[in-house]
């Protein structure tokens, strides 16, 4: 994720409770707490990934600032919310980015968030991420306001034999 990116956003937004989905290595979960610790309060990041692969403790890294759920979206949103103690106003999209996973996460986030809800969804150059977003939005019509990619670099490259970019961050507002 880039970092001037993912700050700006959580800045931005001053969330009380943020979410992230797919949690990797645990990069993200990083910025998105530096950014809400800056901020200042009693704000609460949840994340979550059912496989993830933490290059650090969580519990050390955190100290209790954080909770991990490892756990898939959407079946657990609601748990993560729970845990927030109300609806998301922040959400980092980083899970599977196959496209009926993509769709899945977009409609369960509409449950778990609130109208003006920031959402950013990572690699939003990767082909079948984008058609996900881009069909959620207008053949399902989920309550989100399309902003477009923010954020614009771009990473090319090839998996399986095939071209594929990565990157970008596509910005969504909850209507």
């Amino acid at each position: 994720m880039n970092t001037c990116s993912s700050n700006a956003s959580v800045f931005a937004k001053a969330p009380q409770r943020a979410l992230e989905i797919g949690v990797w290595k645990g990069h993200s979960s990083r910025i998105i707490d530096a950014a809400l610790q800056d901020l200042g309060g009693d704000r609460k990041l949840i994340s979550m990934d059912p496989v993830p692969n933490l290059e650090f403790d969580w519990d050390e890294t955190f100290q209790g600032r954080a909770v991990f759920l490892e756990k898939g979206s959407p079946n657990a949103l609601p748990e993560a919310m729970d845990i927030a103690g109300g609806p998301f106003e922040f959400v980092f999209l980083d899970a599977c980015h196959w496209y009926d996973w993509v769709r899945n996460d977009l409609r369960g986030i509409v449950g778990v968030t609130e109208p003006g809800a920031m959402i950013i969804v990572h690699d939003a150059y990767y082909e079948p991420l984008q058609r996900a977003v881009r069909d959620a939005l207008t053949h399902e019509q989920l309550p989100f306001t399309d902003c477009g990619i923010v954020c614009t670099t771009n990473n090319s490259g090839t998996e399986d034999g095939e071209e594929v970019s990565y990157c970008g961050l596509h910005l969504l507002i909850r209507r």
